[in-house]
């Protein structure tokens, strides 16, 4: 039989090992909160639209009807940073976009430059152009990260039936001709283009 002295010990210390597991997981807790809002409010953590595929045109855009708000980052410490904001048409732009216009249109299509997630969503420079050429002409960006050749020819169609705009500006880099044309050997690409008699087509 125990005795009471024995068994007023044993509660006191098996309550004491309860205070202090307590206090261990309440200061763990505490610990890892304010870890989280230090790296959210100085190192944010990337965050992304969500991708929709348009299968009349074969094309990629965000969905307009999911996460339309966000911040980009990159870099170990998140160096670059860039406020995105996902239009009523599914691409980064500050503005909506609407089929009737009241002005010429222009329609810069392209990869990541034009996409733009590396700066805050109003200084990609389709947005500086739209506020530079602002009374004269409209400015709608479509950009996809990752978009070659031949998706800039898709891009141009959906962008022509859609929005009909006067002039379509694609932008090129030099790493958008890697796998695009058709002498290329790149597997990954689903298609590719040729130049026939000065025009791209897509084989």
């Amino acid at each position: 039989m125990v005795s009471p002295s024995v068994e007023s010990n044993c509660r006191r210390v098996g309550g004491e090992l309860a205070f202090r597991i307590g206090l261990s997981v309440a200061g763990l807790v505490i610990g890892l909160a304010v870890v989280e809002i230090g790296l959210r409010l100085f190192v944010p953590v990337c965050e992304m639209p969500f991708v929709r595929y348009l299968d009349d045109y074969q094309i990629l855009s965000y969905d307009p009807t999911l996460k339309t708000e966000g911040i980009y980052t990159a870099g170990p410490r998140s160096q670059v940073r860039g406020r995105w904001r996902i239009n009523n048409a599914g691409w980064n732009s500050s503005i909506d976009y609407v089929p009737s216009k009241i002005l010429p249109r222009i329609a810069i299509v392209g990869d990541s430059y034009v996409e733009a997630f590396q700066v805050d969503v109003e200084d990609s420079f389709p947005e500086l152009l739209r506020e530079r050429l602002k009374g004269q002409y409209e400015v709608y960006q479509f950009g996809m990260s990752g978009a070659t050749l031949p998706g800039y020819l898709r891009m141009s169609r959906y962008v022509a039936r859609n929005f009909d705009p006067e002039v379509i500006v694609v932008v090129v880099s030099h790493n958008d001709f890697i796998g695009s044309l058709a002498s290329g050997m790149v597997a990954s690409v689903r298609s590719k283009i040729k130049i026939d008699g000065g025009r791209a087509v897509e084989v």
